[in-house]
């Protein structure tokens, strides 16, 4: 893609590079199918696309909280709405 080679492309070959990339779009597509699928939630169809975002942040998320437990083990990381207020 670009003109660059993936790194992994010298370990696996093209062919299963390709099968890799169409498992990715076909994963994608059942994803949305079964969305569909049924009648009553067909509202959540706008955020399929959404989805692999989703699934990027959670790694994400998991790091943020790996930093806060080795910098800072004993601050917990509140939202506003739940600190107390004191009077």
């Amino acid at each position: 893609m670009f003109g660059y080679q993936h790194p992994i492309q010298n370990v696996l070959g093209d062919s299963i590079i390709r099968a890799l990339i169409l498992l990715f779009f076909f994963s994608e597509i059942l994803t949305l199918g079964m969305a569909v699928t049924s009648p009553n939630r067909r509202y959540l169809l706008k955020w399929v696309v959404t989805m692999p975002l989703y699934f990027t942040l959670g790694p994400l998320a998991s790091y943020k909280a790996l930093y806060e437990l080795i910098v800072t083990p004993f601050y917990w990381d509140k939202t506003e709405q739940e600190l107390s207020k004191e009077t």
